[in-house]
């Protein structure tokens, strides 16, 4: 359940399980204290009083994030990424240039077309359609109401399977979760969820800690 809407976003460790449901106080995924406590601390002197905040649902998870913050940023300051496997590290920290964060988004976000360096760069390999098509980056699109953002299989997210939630899954989601194609367009069936690809360099979510936003003026979309 969200908070009330006069209450400040929820901070990096309240994020809340989908389950049936009923939510579930979660940990962050990302376990290391400085990065998060720099997030934190960063995020308290920028939410002083009844800062507006939108809903954003991710891979099971359900979050609070503040409006108008870009997608990656939201969801890295929550623990979580974008960014599939050593994606993690290799990536342009929100240029636009990677395309590794892309995703595809339902709701209220801002602008609503593609952006110059999104219509570059999903039209190119390995973006290329028909999966391009439903895509957007995450680090040039800005949160305007509540959303749903899902992240599918392969280093670029360009795969043709959605990825499973983050929380353990019970034995029947298990059953129905696989490993990536690997070909694009195949593999694809309604009800069935990809592994995420594993970081064989063990990273977390934010490798270089706030140099991950560096670029991320949050004044406007890039």
């Amino acid at each position: 359940m969200l908070l009330n809407s006069n209450m400040r976003c929820l901070r990096a460790s309240q994020l809340t399980r989908l389950n049936s449901g009923q939510s579930l106080l979660l940990q962050p995924l990302n376990h290391n204290p400085s990065t998060f406590a720099a997030h934190a601390s960063s995020d308290a002197r920028g939410t002083q009083g009844n800062e507006e905040c939108v809903s954003l649902v991710y891979r099971g998870l359900k979050l609070e994030a503040r409006k108008g913050a870009r997608v990656r940023t939201a969801l890295l300051k929550a623990g979580v990424s974008p960014h599939n496997g050593d994606a993690k590290l290799i990536n342009c920290r929100g240029l636009g240039t990677c395309g590794t964060c892309a995703v595809q988004i339902s709701g209220n976000i801002s602008p609503k077309d593609l952006t110059p360096a999104e219509k570059l760069r999903l039209n190119f390999p390995p973006h290329k359609a028909p999966n391009n098509q439903r895509l957007r980056l995450a680090c040039q699109v800005k949160l305007q109401g509540d959303v749903t953002v899902i992240k599918f299989d392969q280093f670029w997210g360009q795969g043709s399977l959605p990825l499973g939630p983050l929380q353990p899954v019970s034995s029947h989601e298990a059953q129905n979760r696989f490993e990536s194609t690997g070909v694009d367009g195949e593999g694809m069936d309604l009800g069935k969820t990809a592994v995420e690809p594993k970081s064989r360099l063990g990273l977390s979510c934010t490798p270089l800690g706030n140099l991950e936003f560096l670029l991320d003026s949050e004044s406007g979309v890039k």
